[in-house]
């Protein structure tokens, strides 16, 4: 069987889950039932924006699990309504905008990976490495974190 056969069954699956038919799909989406029977025999596969957008009808948090894998141990997290309501609008922005607030969250991401980088081998290095007594690393970790206070 064909992935776009298997991924076809899956959306199918998804929206029986929902008792909705096709048409009704239609209807929300504003497309075609020609569209949804395309996808859903494996003809066709939808756009990743339609694809969002049908997740989003069916009420899809983690479209994986849906094809069986375990994701436990891959995305350990779960979102906020908050962070679910932020993902709903940045949805609705134009690409353009999307792009500038991915860029915006790279460039806070990175400074903050690397601060956390440059404090913990700063504390390494004034600790005098590995082979310091553990006395040696209190003290030298002590004059360090003065340091930056001032």
């Amino acid at each position: 069987m064909s992935d776009s056969i298997e991924f076809g069954k899956v959306l199918k699956r998804l929206r029986l889950r929902k008792k909705m038919s096709q048409n009704e799909v239609c209807k929300k989406l504003g497309l075609s039932q020609q569209n949804i029977s395309s996808w859903e025999t494996g003809r066709a596969i939808p756009s990743s924006d339609a694809l969002l957008r049908l997740l989003a009808v069916y009420e899809v948090d983690n479209i994986l699990s849906e094809f069986g894998f375990d994701t436990k141990e891959t995305f350990d997290f779960k979102v906020t309504p908050k962070e679910k309501g932020i993902l709903l609008q940045l949805r609705e922005l134009p690409q353009k905008a999307q792009s500038l607030i991915q860029d915006v969250i790279d460039y806070f991401y990175n400074i903050t990976v690397a601060e956390k980088y440059i404090s913990d081998n700063h504390l390494i290095a004034a600790s005098g490495g590995e082979n310091a007594t553990q006395e040696e690393m209190k003290t030298n970790i002590e004059i360090v974190k003065e340091l930056d206070k001032n």
